[in-house]
């Protein structure tokens, strides 16, 4: 994020024309045509670092090739090999970010610190993601934007990474012991035999801004649980850490042979992270183990032992102990298996599948063997659970999986199992572009294959990056034509030329005109952009073709009511539309996520008010916004959204659209005493302002943002002028200017 100096400010406005307006009572900056990234022309040491290590996933990559990005803004590529292992020339001064595209718009990011020798050793893994996101969203800071940006980016140092990093060892400790590979680094250790195992069958889960660490015993049984369940994104994994974990619930003493007790239990829950669980009996403590499941094999015949267990935390904080349970060996061999389990049902993510269902006589059950496969394919053993739930990680994007249950008994007695039930992954299936970067090191692609835009929009915006060696200048043509929106009426078609020069990494704009319509009720309406005769010292990209989709929102369904409005406890909004009839109040200690795709109609009056202790997560994507509107498409006709006093990192508005609010005099978006990250996003039809910041708020982003149509572009106090990104634009409302106060407007 760039700091504004308002000389300099005032200076670059005035060489492009805008209007500067300087009151005793008002600064205000008519940033009209001030926005846009910025571009490096240096000249790069053409032996730059080198980058190596290896990429660890079991999912399919939508591109063969390693995307690096430096500190300061030089982005390179280089090739990943059939076995995961990457080794290339790369550009700039680090720290390095890189990244692996698993299609979707899902990637995995990896950070290193070249050595004294200028050589980066670094792997991608959903560890490595897991603990760079972590530092971002903590930052209030949107990875993917800065990553896809041209411009230089602040990151961690090695101490922060480090930090990080510890604490996430700290969970899975046990774990990695399990598997041989205690001690072993995570980010930059060899990436073969053990380690790659561990990764593998212990995959970080990343949904909704949430991560969830999956676990899974190194055996034939595979018992799987989870060393943190849906923890924000934003937890600081650097703080102390005093709170004790929930006590272990469900637990279950069983007779397996004549010398044999198998304890089991559900898993506990902590504000970090399980990293184990201690079982004692009678007692006395007799043995750790990070899953949820223990044998006893030293007790003799006919002995009752009482168990108790409990959870200990990687800040080595300790539960309260479970109630206590009591086991007996088997006098003669148990032959009866337990009832089949029921009420299966299936919640099937872009990466994962959510399995649960229910067990009567849940007493005598040792654990659950989950069998899947793709739909079609005879069913496997999965892993094995000793609660009513599990987590499928091996799954592939738009693929249809089935499953069946069986439950299993401490004798190893098994029930029938369940009907097969299936589930079909969102996203699409992937299939690996395997073409290798050029020798120019150099390619010419989209930033993302599917854009989106309403049919009100002035323009789509279509970003094109050039990836590899900037030394020399690069071209490339592009053509716009129709697909189902018409060209004169929906659209306007065009085409021309994209041009780099040398040292130029800047994203370049393809700019094409959306026509008003008049039509009521035609449907989503689509046209393509085609890029076509690169330079011929480049390439095109794996994406050289965008679809852009002209949204029609009077065709969008919206008849669901949304019947909880006042929310106090974790919420996930991923229907396609709600309206909301009462003031959609955000409370103390809930997060209320909204998914991408998803539209919240408001009634005339209404509000999403977030206040201490809430937080709001609307993180949208290019081809999938998420829009906040009004239920009649009236300026001021709803309040819009203000956040209240809410302090939380998790406070983000990415990829939305925030329309016809800044009733009763307000504005679209009001941040009072509050924390919040704003990319991506249209401000726009308010009645009053598009957005107001008082001086107690943090606004740690505001990039990308396009105020427009409003009766007034903004209010901001002068200790967050600064937060406002060149890259913003304030046009087509009646005022531009950014009013500059010591204090706005009160609730």
């Amino acid at each position: 994020m760039k700091s504004w100096n308002w000389a300099s400010i005032v200076s670059a406005c005035r060489r492009k024309s805008a209007r500067v307006l300087l009151t005793s009572v008002v600064v205000g900056v008519a940033l009209a045509g001030c926005g846009g990234g910025s571009s490096d022309s240096g000249n790069p040491d053409e032996s730059g670092p080198i980058i190596v290590g290896t990429g660890i996933t079991d999912r399919t990559l939508a591109r063969n090739v390693l995307d690096v990005k430096a500190g300061s803004g030089e982005k390179s590529m280089t090739a990943i090999a059939s076995n995961g292992a990457f080794n290339g020339t790369i550009e700039g001064d680090g720290p390095f970010l890189s990244r692996i595209d698993l299609g979707n718009n899902e990637f995995l990011y990896g950070i290193g610190y070249p050595d004294a020798d200028g050589r980066v050793q670094q792997n991608v893994h959903s560890y490595s993601d897991l603990i760079i996101r972590n530092w971002f969203s903590s930052m209030g800071r949107n990875i993917d934007n800065d990553f896809d940006s041209s411009a230089s980016i602040a990151l961690p140092t090695q101490a922060d990474i480090d930090a990080i990093t510890a604490r996430v060892v700290g969970i899975v400790a046990q774990v990695m012991d399990d598997y041989n590979v205690g001690g072993a680094d995570l980010l930059t250790g060899s990436a073969t035999g053990n380690l790659n195992t561990f990764i593998i069958q212990n995959p970080v889960i990343i949904q909704n801004n949430n991560f969830t660490i999956v676990v899974r015993a190194d055996d034939t049984d595979g018992t799987q649980s989870v060393a943190t369940d849906e923890l924000d994104l934003g937890t600081d994994l650097t703080a102390e850490d005093t709170e004790n974990p929930t006590a272990p619930t469900d637990v279950r003493a069983i007779g397996a042979s004549a010398s044999e007790v198998v304890i089991v239990w559900t898993p506990s829950t902590d504000n970090v992270g399980v990293a184990g669980y201690r079982v004692f009996r009678q007692g006395v403590d007799i043995g750790e183990t990070p899953y949820p499941v223990f044998t006893d094999s030293t007790i003799g015949a006919g002995v009752t032992p009482l168990y108790t267990v409990v959870a200990v935390d990687s800040s080595g904080n300790l539960s309260l102990a479970s109630t206590e349970v009591a086991g007996m060996t088997l006098g003669t061999p148990d032959t009866i298996a337990p009832p089949t389990p029921q009420g299966v049902t299936l919640d099937a993510s872009i990466n994962a599948v959510s399995i649960s269902w229910q067990q009567s006589a849940i007493d005598d059950v040792a654990g659950f063997q989950v069998f899947g496969a793709v739909e079609g394919q005879p069913v496997e053993l999965l892993a094995t659970v000793t609660s009513t739930f599990m987590i499928d990680t091996t799954v592939a994007s738009g693929t249809s999986y089935c499953y069946q249950i069986v439950a299993v008994d401490a004798s190893s007695n098994a029930s029938d199992p369940t009907d097969l039930l299936c589930a079909t992954t969102s996203g699409t299936a992937i299939n690996t572009d395997t073409t290798p970067p050029v020798s120019s090191d150099v390619e010419v692609a989209f930033a993302t294959a599917s854009y989106s835009v309403t049919e009100d929009s002035t323009s789509a915006e279509l970003k094109v990056r050039r990836i590899g060696a900037s030394t020399s200048a690069v071209s490339v043509s592009y053509t716009v034509t129709s697909g189902t929106a018409i060209d004169g009426e929906d659209f306007t078609a065009t085409s021309g030329t994209l041009q780099w020069a040398a040292g130029d990494t800047a994203d370049k704009t393809i700019s094409v005109q959306i026509a008003a319509d008049a039509d009521s009720t035609e449907g989503n309406e689509t046209f393509t952009v085609t890029l076509s005769e690169v330079s011929s010292n480049a390439t095109l990209g794996s994406i050289a073709m965008a679809t852009v989709t002209i949204a029609d929102s009077e065709a969008v369904v919206c008849d669901t009511v949304l019947e909880t409005t006042r929310i106090e406890e974790n919420t996930t909004l991923n229907l396609s539309c709600y309206l909301v009839n009462d003031d959609l109040d955000v409370r103390q200690p809930a997060k209320l996520t909204i998914s991408a795709g998803t539209t919240l109609k408001f009634a005339s009056g209404k509000q999403l008010i977030v206040r201490e202790g809430g937080s709001l997560s609307a993180n949208g994507t290019a081809a999938n916004k998420i829009v906040f509107t009004a239920q009649d498409p009236t300026p001021g006709f709803w309040d819009g959204i203000y956040f209240f006093g809410s302090n939380s990192s998790s406070n983000v508005l990415n990829h939305a659209i925030v329309e016809y609010g800044g009733g009763a005099g307000v504005a679209n978006l009001r941040v009072a005493n509050s924390r919040v990250s704003v990319a991506n996003t249209v401000l726009r039809h308010s009645e009053e302002f598009g957005f107001t910041v008082d001086a107690q708020s943090t606004v740690t982003n505001f990039s990308d943002v396009v105020v427009t149509a409003n009766k007034a572009a903004g209010s901001i106090a002068p200790v967050q002028a600064g937060s406002i990104d060149e890259s913003a634009t304030f046009t087509g409302n009646q005022s531009d200017v950014v009013e500059v106060l010591s204090s706005i407007l009160d609730e």
